[in-house]
């Protein structure tokens, strides 16, 4: 009795294991998707020709979709910034293409069309 007393315990442990770990992980980043959108922005930001660079980018596209708008631009920066050779993304910071897949390039898109 005692043996079946302790496989229903053990798998009642395992289904709350189970439901932890298909929670999903809340990765927001000082107010942000993620850090690594909250990086690329701070990074835009900081250095004055990246910011120059951005704004006249924006003004010059603000008829555009923000979903297409946000395709172009990190289009934009990849072309920019990519370093074939060691296969990264060099903007201040560095990025892999798994990080730079990360940044949620929409967000970032509309945090500067509040601007206009």
């Amino acid at each position: 009795m005692d043996s079946t007393h302790e496989t229903t315990d053990q798998s009642n442990e395992a289904d709350t294991t189970q439901t932890i770990n298909e929670q999903p992980i809340n990765k927001s980043y000082n107010g942000w998707t993620n850090y690594e959108t909250w990086l690329l922005k701070l990074n835009l930001d900081n250095d004055y020709g990246l910011y120059q660079m951005c704004n006249e980018y924006f003004e010059e596209s603000k008829d555009i979709g923000k979903y297409e708008l946000s395709q172009m631009f990190k289009e934009y920066l990849e072309e920019l910034f990519f370093i074939e050779e060691h296969n990264i993304i060099k903007l201040c910071d560095t990025w892999t293409w798994r990080d730079w897949e990360d940044i949620n390039f929409f967000e970032i898109v509309g945090s500067y069309l509040e601007d206009y």
